[in-house]
């Protein structure tokens, strides 16, 4: 029964407008923070890999990044299982992410018997 006898709480339309106001700032310095994050990773492609990805590239993945960025056409020739397609998705989604309204081609070739 004693619950019932408590004085309801007074309702308080200034307070809550103050707290929405708080959060809004809040949110908004939430955003400004992430949007300061997203153009980091646009520019350093290594550190894309590290906080996106969650990939700490070697050093031949970092060699492949660094010539993608200088050269228009890369090969990459590398042995099986080494982690060649993850790597140029990675690359290529960077770049992506960075350059809206690019076109990106991918010509790869598979099982081919090369005489030297």
């Amino acid at each position: 029964m004693g619950n019932f006898l408590r004085r309801a709480k007074a309702f308080r339309p200034n307070r809550l407008f103050e707290e929405r106001a708080g959060l809004r700032r809040q949110a908004l310095d939430i955003e400004s923070e992430r949007l300061g994050k997203v153009e980091t990773l646009k520019t350093d492609p290594i550190e894309f890999f590290c906080q996106v990805l969650g990939v700490e590239p070697f050093d031949y993945q970092k060699q492949l990044i660094e010539l993608f960025q200088k050269n228009q056409f890369i090969a990459a020739r590398w042995s099986r299982q080494s982690g060649k397609s993850f790597t140029t998705s990675g690359i290529l989604l960077n770049y992506a992410l960075a350059n809206p309204g690019f076109y990106i081609g991918v010509v790869g070739l598979v099982g081919a018997k090369l005489n030297w």
